[in-house]
């Protein structure tokens, strides 16, 4: 996931081809996008801790 969000941004946040105003809002955009992928390799360092999914056999 942080992989293709790294990607994405790359390929669809064209920053250097702005300037003034156009330029500060897809570079904020950017950063954005960096932030979110330093929470998704946060949470995959960290592991999933106390959240664990099992699943239930069902009785019959």
């Amino acid at each position: 996931m942080a992989a293709f969000t790294v990607m994405a941004t790359l390929i669809g946040r064209s920053v250097w081809g702005f300037a003034g105003g156009g330029f500060r809002r897809q570079f904020t955009t950017a950063r954005e996008h960096f932030a979110i992928v330093g929470g998704l390799v946060a949470v995959s360092a960290a592991g999933l801790g106390a959240v664990r999914f099992q699943l239930r056999e069902h009785g019959s």
